[in-house]
Formats: structure tokens, C-alpha cells, sequence
């Protein structure tokens, strides 16, 4: 998809909120067919590699790391803290290495294995 999309000008990126994920993309007109081809398989066939799943919990963790050198992220981490300790606002909002591997495979779980059983 992305040396698709590099091939004809264009570009990939995507952010999660505290309720949902955004992907977009941009490229040339006459590579718009093509891309949104590729673009629904990562729905309609997710690969859920290891190599690929490993890649983005290290860029999950590095987000995470910068995030905490953000005012913006901090201030918002502070306002979680008040909430309700019974509402999903209250508890921490960005995964990490240790929360999406290191701590579930310490309970014999394996992310990678449950999402490919999930979808």
C-alpha cells in the first residue's frame, strides 16, 4: 500500500482518539482506484504479521515516549485522573511495549494470536 501510494505521489498515516481510529491517504487521481483496492484489504484480509505486528507496537511505544514531552497529552492525563475511576475516561488512554506484549505474556496471552482469532 505505501510503495503504492509512494509510487504515485502520495502518502498514508493514522491516529487513534479515545474513541476511534482514523486512516487516511492521499495520492494522484488515477491511482484513487488502486489505492482504495488496497486500502479495504487491510479490512476485508488483515495479514496481523508478526514482523508487522511487532513494527507497530514499537511505533505505539514510540508515540507514547514522545507523547510524554507533550503539555497537551499531560494536561489531558491529568483531567483522566479526576474522572470517575468507573468510566473509561479515568483510566490511561496510549498502550505501550510493556501493556500490549510485556504484561500479557507474563498472563500466558498472546495480543498477536487474539487478534487474528478476533477478526
Amino acid at each position: 500500500f505505501d510503495r503504492y501510494l509512494t509510487a504515485n505521489s502520495g502518502f498514508s498515516n493514522a491516529f487513534t482518539d479515545n474513541e476511534d481510529t482514523c486512516f487516511y491517504f492521499s495520492c494522484g487521481p488515477d491511482a484513487l482506484a488502486g489505492a482504495l483496492e488496497r486500502f479495504a484489504a487491510f479490512f476485508t484480509g488483515p495479514l496481523f504479521t508478526a514482523s508487522a505486528t511487532e513494527r507497530e507496537v514499537n511505533a505505539i511505544n514510540s508515540e507514547h515516549l514522545k507523547n510524554l514531552q507533550d503539555d497537551n497529552f499531560r494536561a489531558n492525563q491529568l483531567l483522566s485522573l479526576r474522572a470517575n475511576p468507573r468510566h473509561p475516561y479515568h483510566h490511561f488512554g496510549t498502550g505501550t511495549r510493556a501493556t500490549l506484549l510485556e504484561q500479557p505474556a507474563l498472563r500466558g496471552l498472546d495480543p498477536r494470536a487474539a487478534l487474528v482469532e478476533h477478526y
